[in-house]
């Protein structure tokens, strides 16, 4: 059995958002396609994280 991920704090999900909101400034000012896409990985991932209740249905669903 699989145990759920921790829950993010108030805390933790205001740094993920000033995370992804750096990140996607880096994605405007980058050169390169690359650059670009990896920036973007970056913040959607950060917004993963500040979405508790989407880990909770994931980490249930073994995503």
């Amino acid at each position: 059995m699989s145990s759920l991920p921790d829950i993010p704090t108030e805390l933790d999900r205001s740094y993920f958002y000033h995370r992804a909101k750096t990140q996607i400034e880096l994605a405007e000012r980058a050169e390169s396609e690359d650059a670009v896409a990896a920036h973007l990985a970056m913040a959607e991932r950060y917004l993963e994280l500040c979405d508790a209740e989407r880990m909770i249905a994931d980490t249930r669903a073994g995503r």
